[in-house]
């Protein structure tokens, strides 16, 4: 899912590429047949001659593409400084998840061991035992529902 960063990024390495590639223009100036022709594509027919002409920015335009240029590298630092940061946080805050979450299996793992002690000591009891083991097997039941259920 793209997020402001990422999308401001994309803006920022367009505008850059943008800027860096059009001060490098070039004219071609074609003379065929006693006419001479000015174009940004080489000239068309092989008996034409054929020179071509570097256009320079004027200095102060270049000056301010260079100083914008300088200004986006350090807002797209700063944004990457921000992400880099963000997803540091996220892995930090899914590991913490993913301790918990054993954790939690864990501890029903253990009280579903326990409820099946309870189970197993209350099949084999006998008269008044056996009703305590009723009653501990109900609590057990009881407390692993709580617990376990809910994270299932």
């Amino acid at each position: 899912m793209p997020t402001i960063l990422h999308t401001t990024r994309h803006a920022l390495v367009l505008l850059t590429i943008a800027l860096v590639a059009s001060p490098a223009m070039a004219v071609f100036k074609c003379e065929a047949a006693g006419k001479t022709v000015y174009s940004d594509a080489p000239c068309q027919t092989s008996a034409s001659r054929m020179k071509e002409i570097e256009i320079q920015p004027p200095a102060a335009e270049s000056s301010e593409a260079r100083q914008r240029l300088q200004q986006e590298k350090k807002e797209l630092e700063r944004l990457q400084s921000v992400r880099r940061k963000q997803e540091a946080a996220d892995q930090k805050a899914m590991r913490r998840q993913r301790r918990a979450a054993a954790a939690r299996k864990k501890k029903c793992d253990a009280q579903a061991l326990r409820l099946k002690w309870v189970r197993e000591d209350a099949q084999q009891a006998m008269g008044r035992s056996r009703e305590k083991l009723q009653q501990k097997l109900r609590r057990a039941e009881e407390s692993y529902r709580l617990s376990c259920d809910a994270h299932s």
